[in-house]
């Protein structure tokens, strides 16, 4: 399967045309107004590809230059409860430790499982979570320096301001932090 090609509008930074692309990587939008837009291809697993200013003017045909999408890490796991039960409706998010810049986010399913995917690799994040349900909605969070794909679960201890992260990259490395 290709990736998402989106156009969006630079004047009004609406969404205005969506295309895949072929096996070959190529796509074609017909039929765009003239103006600027900017041009986004998007590929699970892989890191957002972004052009912005692409001029298209009235009956012409824009050629862009080739797109080049650099494989992503992700982070993925399961959130539970000291209990053990799962949590779902959760927010997970990868932020920016600097900037609280979000980067990717993911909601967990009736199992408390997420994955967040195409995430900087050899870059520092800050992973939150935030408990959409229940009386009690502050977030948790940890820094984490992602080297590649990487397996976080998270324990909510009595939803309370801690929690438990245990790291494994493999069945050899495995690392808790409170």
């Amino acid at each position: 399967e290709g990736a998402t090609v989106r156009l969006l509008s630079q004047q009004a930074a609406n969404l205005v045309f969506t295309a895949q692309t072929s096996a070959s990587g190529t796509f074609t939008v017909s039929a765009i107004p003239a103006g600027y837009y900017s041009v986004e291809a998007l590929k699970a697993g892989y890191r957002r590809g972004l052009m912005q200013n692409v001029a298209v003017a009235d009956s012409a045909t824009t050629i862009l230059p080739e797109f080049i999408l650099e494989n992503g890490a992700s982070i993925s796991g399961r959130v539970t409860t000291a209990a053990g039960f799962a949590l779902p409706n959760a927010t997970v998010r990868a932020v920016s430790p600097d900037s609280m810049a979000f980067a990717g986010s993911a909601v967990t399913n009736a199992a408390g499982y997420y994955s967040i995917v195409g995430l900087v690799r050899n870059a520092n994040y800050r992973l939150v979570v935030i408990q959409n349900q229940g009386a009690d909605n502050s977030p948790y969070s940890r820094l984490i320096f992602l080297t590649g794909d990487l397996t976080i679960n998270i324990e909510v201890v009595d939803f309370g301001p801690q929690f438990l992260v245990t790291c494994q990259r493999d069945a050899a490395d495995s690392t808790s932090f409170t």
